[in-house]
């Protein structure tokens, strides 16, 4: 559920990584992933305080942009590596297991040290970012019934 909209994003957030085109599915889909850390508290028990709801909207905002970045991080990586596929004189010149770089003769190096191209590739470290920026607006916040968001046990 988008708990944010585009007007929030651009306003309150002061975000410049979503267009209006775009800002409703990745609003959308942080939602979820808020939904998900929160064990859907959100849905039927949104907090009632202004600034608990508006904290909730920044952490959606935060999580919109890092799926957005980590999407278009993977759509380069990919974009490179059929254009390294289609050369068939292109072969990997080089290869390196710490940090993960791959060097093809003709094409370069494929961006691996960006927190976005490893996210993108390890959906732990999506997780730990998801988690992290969600965390830094939401961790202290009730729900209506006063209840941490971030509680898993029982009510």
């Amino acid at each position: 559920m988008a708990y944010a909209d585009y007007a929030f994003y651009v306003s309150v957030w002061g975000g410049g990584v979503l267009t209006p085109d775009n800002a409703a599915k990745w609003l959308g889909r942080a939602g979820d992933e808020i939904d998900s850390l929160t064990s859907g508290r959100l849905r039927t028990a949104f907090p009632t305080e202004e600034a608990d709801a508006a904290a909730v909207k920044k952490a959606v905002c935060a999580v919109a942009d890092i799926l957005c970045r980590t999407d278009a991080a993977a759509a380069l990586a990919d974009s490179r590596r059929e254009a390294a596929a289609e050369r068939s004189a292109d072969a990997v010149a080089s290869a390196q297991i710490g940090d993960a770089k791959v060097t093809y003769a003709g094409i370069g190096e494929l961006p691996a040290g960006s927190v976005y191209a490893r996210a993108a590739r390890f959906p732990s470290v999506l997780t730990r970012l998801i988690c992290g920026a969600a965390a830094k607006y939401i961790s202290d916040v009730g729900d209506a019934d006063g209840t941490n968001l971030f509680y898993r046990g029982r009510q």
